[in-house]
């Protein structure tokens, strides 16, 4: 708090002087926006600012200052915020991004940085094109194909039978460029050693699920960066069934006793966590009002095939319909106290979705996952931190961003959402945006609206 302080009123002095000083490191005025008379929400701290004046230079925020005391440069695009809220762009760090469509639906919603979570050479093309601003898109990170021994959950995945050949697989994953190797259930324990140990040495971080025969302890254990469903600790080390136990018999209450046990240690691995919980709110909704999906607007800036992928994978087609809704019904309620215990106890939290997976619509899943944060018993600011400081910590640590971002303050990446209300009070108003700014690219929401519609 201190360094803010002092970075405030630092800033003060220097908006107090000439428009020449101002102004004098701006080499290309019409790069400048300056969000004037906003109400800031700098989300390093719970904190709202009145009447600021934010100015960004390209893709960075140069200056935040009093709005009464802030000369902006002559020409410079200004972006009246009064009576507005500014604050970081969101991060959705799980999404599996089926076509380049779906990019200006994040923007749509507020959602300025994405982490891929099974990437191929398209998504790394589609990576570089938003990067240098070829594309409308938020800025996209990207993890590698699923890591899984043999046989694989899913078709088409790396599968890895020894060390020797899980070893190869993050090398590979490394040379290739992605920025992340995803670890998936069925991986072997000396299999999943050895990805553990070659991605330490060759400095990329291993994300993903919880493999099975291991368990979490063992994970957190080895350190793995962070875990990408809260479900992953219900099915292993809570003992929630597989769907080939899952049983009347099988499936006996969770002992909760365990929480704050394995909360502590996640925060003592230095493990982030995607809690995910707007994928359960999902799974809920397509078992209890599959038609409210369908029938939401959002539909129709989805692809064909990924709305024929829909119906034929939701959870309302499963065969064994009964079981898994008894089920869901028990491992819903353990994820929400989970997740309010690993926020009591310092656990990095991530907002992470699974979009677009069914019923998770690609930007809207992430207000989604905001509100089921504070069902859950956040803040929301502390939800909010899940997408904006949090991430960009978690980025920050595991990729040493020349670039960093997650908050509003000089130097970051100007990654920005304006809104008509106040966030921090009531959620529900993330959903009130104004205009999205991505890499100092600022985009109306009228304008959004319309990029969308040409993917209708």
């Amino acid at each position: 708090m201190k360094r803010f302080l002092i970075t405030i009123l630092f800033l003060g002095f220097i908006f107090a002087c000439t428009q020449k000083s101002t102004t004098a490191n701006i080499s290309d005025v019409s790069k400048i926006v300056a969000f004037q008379n906003v109400n800031l929400i700098p989300m390093n701290q719970e904190i709202v600012l009145k009447n600021q004046t934010v100015i960004i230079d390209g893709e960075r925020i140069a200056g935040i200052g009093s709005a009464s005391s802030t000369k902006i440069p002559k020409g410079a695009k200004i972006v009246d915020g009064t009576g507005n809220y500014l604050m970081p762009g969101l991060s959705d760090l799980h999404v599996h991004i089926r076509d380049e469509s779906e990019l200006v639906s994040y923007l749509f919603y507020g959602v300025t940085t994405v982490l891929n979570m099974r990437s191929s050479t398209d998504t790394l093309d589609l990576r570089g094109a938003a990067k240098t601003g070829k594309i409308v898109s938020p800025t996209i990170f990207a993890a590698g194909n699923l890591v899984d021994g043999d046989p694989p959950i899913w078709n088409n995945s790396i599968v890895v039978r020894n060390p020797k050949e899980a070893e190869q697989a993050v090398m590979r994953q490394k040379q290739e460029g992605y920025d992340f190797v995803k670890v998936y259930n069925r991986l072997a324990k000396p299999d999943y050693e050895a990805i553990i140990k070659t991605a330490k040495e060759k400095e990329i971080a291993v994300v993903g699920h919880i493999p099975r025969t291991i368990g979490a302890e063992y994970v957190l254990k080895s350190k793995q960066a962070m875990i990408a469903h809260g479900e992953e600790f219900f099915f292993t080390y809570f003992k929630g069934p597989t769907d080939s136990l899952n049983t009347k018999k099988n499936r006996p209450k969770p002992d909760e006793s365990k929480i704050p046990v394995i909360a502590r240690l996640t925060k003592s691995a230095e493990t982030a966590v995607t809690p995910n919980l707007s994928f359960v709110a999902a799974t809920k909704q397509q078992l209890e009002d599959l038609d409210a999906i369908f029938s939401d607007p959002e539909m129709k800036y989805l692809t064909e095939s990924v709305r024929q992928m829909w119906k034929k994978n939701n959870f309302s087609n499963r065969k064994d319909l009964k079981e898994f809704g008894e089920r869901e019904k028990i491992k819903y309620p353990l994820i929400q106290k989970l997740t309010k215990s690993f926020s009591d106890t310092g656990v990095l939290l991530l907002l992470g979705t699974d979009a677009s997976a069914p019923g998770l619509f690609p930007g809207k899943s992430a207000h989604l996952e905001l509100k089921e944060l504070v069902k859950a018993g956040l803040t929301p600011f502390q939800a909010l931190s899940t997408g904006t400081n949090n991430a960009g910590e978690f980025f920050d640590k595991h990729l040493r961003l020349r670039e960093p971002f997650g908050t509003v303050e000089v130097g970051k990446r100007a990654d920005l959402i304006l809104l008509k209300r106040n966030p921090l009070k009531d959620i529900n108003a993330i959903g009130s945006i104004r205009g999205t700014m991505v890499r100092g690219k600022w985009f109306t929401r009228i304008k959004l609206r319309k990029l969308r519609k040409t993917f209708e």
